[in-house]
Parts: structure tokens; C-alpha cells; sequence
């Protein structure tokens, strides 16, 4: 029997989980059981290689974090610390006898080898210099990029960033790699979103949440509970959408995380029908001081930015689903002025798309069929490696609209529906094989 440095190394043993094999065997067995009785998929992401057993069973770290520890917890039946700390029966008796030097230079033999084996457990400067400058060009150039393009570069990113934190021991390289991973996890979700994939999107936002979790990076669980909260209205639930925002409301962010965050409450709070709420939010999201800072949604800035583009795009989905036509008609064709303004390889084709299908929505809601028709020339020019489900979905009520009295039976309407339509079929989501539905 060995000499075991901690409880959960002594009832490893007892349950025959000391090899890393039966204990990966039984620590997935457990996530599973635990997935399915709080319905949390994170769960089955959570991973166990045979570094961080060994670390656990060896006392070498001082307490689990995230969903492992409830899943180690429940394996055992014991809390963290007491996992971690010395089993009860083998805590050792008072010696009577004096101890030797041999023992003494034993004991210190010991710690300068576990500290020297520490000491190599760190990654190059270099490599965090050239992840740093990679994530930087993902993140600023994601809104000029196909999604498909991103989804590749972005993978090979993740894949970097989880072989550097198994290869350091150093504090302040495990914070940057997890920083890092949360960054890579994010934009991850939201080129999955753009791709069709909400099921994905939503899984790869919490595990954004949990890196920044680990580190307590506030911009960053912000960012993450910002996108779960749209894809839950995407989804049909803006009562989740609102709850998950409430989560990360009192967090100090820069001015544009304030807007993103106020952009997306009020677009919750449409969805629910509370247009005073929905409205506070927009004048927070127009009023938000844009000098104020944080590192992520200011300093990395790109897709985390938010510009007055996207501000004038949510408000003008936001205030379409409250049923103000007029005001959506301003808002979205403000947002199609502030890209159009910019140099045309700078131009973020998907929010161009995506304004003038809002802004095409509110002016057949106006009764004006000929405007409508100049805002989808405009949609109509968006390639088909950049059209993303967003605009998918802005399609599917304009091709609905134009079906209906007073449009119905008109032939530009019919001709607009059908070529929506077909732009729809020649679409991001159906270059990856789901099927846009158009109604």
C-alpha cells in the first residue's frame, strides 16, 4: 500500500481509480450522471488528463475549480478540501526521537527537485508574444473575414492555447493562456452562431464564462453572459435572456462592453414586450461614455468592440420588434450611412446585410414597397460567404411581409420573395448543410 499525500489519493486506491485510465473512466461516468440531472451540457467538456490526477492525488494544487470539483465531490462524497488535504488515518504521530541531517538533506532533496520540475513547466515568451499577436489580428479582422475562414483559424488557436497550459506551472502564464482561451471560446461562439449552430454557440459561450471564471476577468463574463443572452432570445426565451444578463450587471465595463450590454437587454426586453425597459436600455446604449475602458472590449477590440454601426443595428432590431417601423427605419438606415462611410475593403459586409434587411422590414411595415426594394439591392449584394444566420433570419419576416396584403400578388413583390429566397439557399448555413427555412 503506498503512503498517500492526501485523502483522494488513499480513496482512489480503496475504489481502484489510482490508474489514470480507471479514473478518466469514472470521472466522465460521473459528468454524465451529473449533465443529466441539472441539465448543464458543460459538464461533458469538463476534462480530467492524467497531469492534473496526478497533481490532485499528489497534493500538489490546493483546491479544484469550476465543474470538476462538483464532480470530484461527487465521486467521493467528500469536500475539496478535505480531498486535498492529508488522510486522517495516516497523519503521522509525535516523534519522541531527534531527527538526523540525513533526513533533513532528504526533505530538501525533495523540494528543490519539485521545484526545479516546476521551474521547466513554463511556456517561451515567444510563444505567448505570437499568440498574443494572432488572437489580436482573429479578433480585428473577424468582421471582414467569411465565418468559415475564422472557425479554422480560430480552432487551430484553441488547440495552441490548451497544449501552452498544460505545458506551465507559472501563475502569470496560466492567467494570460486563460485569458487567452476565454478570448478563442468566445469568438468561437460567435462564428458558430454566424454558421447556424446555436446548440455549439451556447456550449462554447460558457466555456468562455468559465476561463474567465478562473482568472475573475469581469469584461470577459460579461462578453460571454452577453452572447448566451442573445442566442436565449434567438432562441424564443428572453425571460433566460434577461436573467443571464442580470448575472454580470453590476460589472464596470468599458463604454463599448456598457453599449453591447445595454444593446442586448434591449432587445431582451422587446422580445418580452416591455417597451419602457427596452427603451431605458437604448438611451443607456446611445449614452454610454465611449472614453471609459477595459482591456477586452476597448483594448483588443474587434469583433469585442461593438462600433456604432452594430449600437444602430441592435436599436433598430430592437425597436422593430417593439413595432416602431419608423424608428427601426431610421435607426437601421443609420447604421447602413456609418458602413458605407467607411473605406470599402473596411466594410463589415454582415452588418451592411443585416441593416438593410431590418431597414427593409420597417418600410414595407410603413407601406412603402419601392424603398423596401432599395434597401434589399443592398442585401441582395452581400456575398454568399458572408451570409451569416443573422441575416438569414432577418430574411425569413421581409419574405412574410411581402406575401401579405397590400403586397400580395404584386409582381416586384413576388420577384423580391423569390430572390430572397434563393440568396437564402446560397447561404453560409447551407454551405454547411443546414437547410434555411423561409417559411
Amino acid at each position: 500500500m503506498e503512503n498517500h499525500r492526501t485523502l483522494l489519493s488513499q480513496l482512489a486506491e480503496r475504489l481502484g481509480l489510482t490508474a489514470h485510465e480507471a479514473f478518466e473512466a469514472e470521472f466522465k461516468k460521473k459528468a454524465a450522471e451529473l449533465c443529466i440531472r441539472t441539465g448543464d451540457r458543460a459538464y461533458l467538456t469538463e476534462l480530467a488528463d492524467a497531469r492534473r490526477w496526478r497533481r490532485w492525488r499528489n497534493g500538489e494544487v490546493t483546491t479544484i475549480q469550476g465543474l470538476s470539483a462538483a464532480i470530484i465531490v461527487a465521486m467521493f462524497g467528500r469536500t475539496v478540501p478535505e480531498l486535498l488535504g492529508p488522510p486522517p488515518s495516516e497523519v503521522p504521530p509525535a516523534q519522541k526521537h531527534l531527527i538526523d541531517e540525513s533526513e533533513l538533506l532528504m526533505t530538501a532533496h525533495d523540494a528543490s527537485d519539485r521545484a526545479g520540475s516546476f521551474a521547466s513547466h513554463r511556456v517561451s515568451p515567444i510563444a505567448l508574444e505570437q499568440l498574443q499577436d494572432d488572437l489580436t489580428r482573429l479578433a480585428r479582422t473577424y468582421g471582414t473575414n467569411p465565418p468559415v475562414t475564422v472557425y479554422l483559424e480560430a480552432r487551430r488557436l484553441h488547440s495552441q492555447i490548451s497544449t501552452l497550459l498544460d505545458q506551465t506551472s507559472v501563475p502569470a502564464q496560466s492567467q494570460d493562456l486563460h485569458f487567452a482561451a476565454g478570448v478563442v471560446a468566445a469568438l468561437l461562439s460567435q462564428v458558430c452562431f454566424d454558421l447556424g449552430s446555436r446548440l455549439a454557440a451556447t456550449e462554447l459561450a460558457r466555456a468562455s464564462r468559465m476561463h474567465a471564471d478562473v482568472i475573475g476577468h469581469g469584461p470577459l463574463q460579461a462578453f460571454a453572459d452577453g452572447t448566451l443572452a442573445l442566442l436565449a432570445y434567438w432562441d424564443g426565451a428572453p425571460e433566460r435572456a434577461v436573467r443571464v444578463l442580470q448575472r454580470s450587471q453590476d460589472i464596470h465595463l468599458g463604454g463599448a462592453g456598457a453599449v453591447r450590454r445595454a444593446s442586448i437587454a434591449a432587445r431582451a426586453y422587446a422580445h418580452l414586450g416591455d417597451a419602457v425597459s427596452s427603451r431605458r436600455q437604448l438611451a443607456l446604449a446611445a449614452e454610454a461614455d465611449r472614453d471609459q475602458r477595459d482591456d477586452l472590449h476597448d483594448g483588443l477590440g474587434g469583433e469585442f468592440a461593438f462600433p456604432e454601426q452594430r449600437r444602430l443595428l441592435s436599436a433598430g432590431s430592437a425597436l422593430l420588434s417593439l413595432g416602431d417601423a419608423q424608428g427601426a427605419a431610421d435607426s437601421s438606415g443609420q447604421a447602413l450611412a456609418v458602413v458605407r462611410a467607411m473605406p470599402a475593403g473596411q466594410r463589415p459586409m454582415k452588418v451592411m446585410g443585416e441593416a438593410a434587411a431590418d431597414q427593409a422590414l420597417a418600410r414595407l411595415l410603413l407601406g412603402d414597397l419601392d424603398a423596401a426594394a432599395e434597401s434589399l439591392a443592398v442585401v441582395f449584394e452581400v456575398p454568399a460567404e458572408v451570409r451569416v444566420d443573422g441575416l438569414v433570419q432577418r430574411i425569413r419576416p421581409v419574405r412574410e411581409a411581402l406575401s401579405r396584403p397590400p403586397f400580395r400578388g404584386t409582381g416586384s413583390a413576388r420577384a423580391l420573395a423569390e430572390r430572397l429566397e434563393y440568396i437564402a439557399l446560397e447561404s453560409v448555413p447551407a454551405l454547411i448543410g443546414e437547410q434555411p427555412a423561409l417559411g
